[in-house]
């Protein structure tokens, strides 16, 4: 979260919107402290998702439709003081994309759009600026680690259950961002 706000920040963003999947999701928070660290507002928005809703594409379709018509609401009705929006995942991130697509909004010169997971991002369009959490090196080293769990003896089992591997996530910048002070 820090990463993320940290960029917009030195890109002059000062007001920040995040689209969040849940209420209770801690990502809330953890962007309230950052950027209260930084001097910035974030404010949050929970998207309703609507469990019954089938998609083709893992859950991404109806994530993206969700997050689309969210932004439309609060495009619609405001308040419109950002600058930046933040969307849960890459998916709710392209679904904010098409919002402000559909409302004659540029991207990154009204407004910049940052994603998380960094699994679409480069597909959208403009491409999309994102973290990237290191999901496939987590699956790598979980399946290593479960391959040398299936082979160990006592005392390499309590070497491995002591074992900590820190991935740490990476920031992609790409055309979805830029500074506020062409806004």
């Amino acid at each position: 979260c820090h990463m993320v706000l940290e960029h917009l920040h030195e890109q002059g963003h000062r007001n920040v919107l995040m689209l969040n999947r849940s209420h209770t999701s801690n990502r809330d928070h953890y962007y309230q402290e950052a950027g209260k660290t930084l001097g910035m507002t974030v404010q949050t928005q929970t998207v309703k998702i609507d469990s019954q809703t089938k998609s083709s594409l893992a859950g991404h379709t109806d994530t993206t439709e969700a997050a689309e018509n969210s932004m439309l609401v609060r495009l619609a009705t405001g308040p419109h003081d950002y600058t930046a929006v933040i969307g849960y995942n890459d998916s709710m991130a392209m679904g904010i994309i098409r919002a402000l697509h559909r409302a004659g909004k540029r991207i990154p010169e009204d407004v910049c759009v940052v994603g998380w997971d960094n699994t679409l991002a480069p597909f959208a369009s403009p491409a999309l600026t994102s973290i990237d959490s290191q999901f496939v090196e987590m699956g790598r080293q979980a399946g290593k680690l479960a391959i040398e769990l299936a082979s160990a003896d006592e005392a390499k089992l309590a070497a491995i259950q002591k074992t900590r591997i820190v991935l740490k996530p990476e920031l992609f910048c790409r055309e979805s961002t830029g500074t506020a002070a062409n806004l």
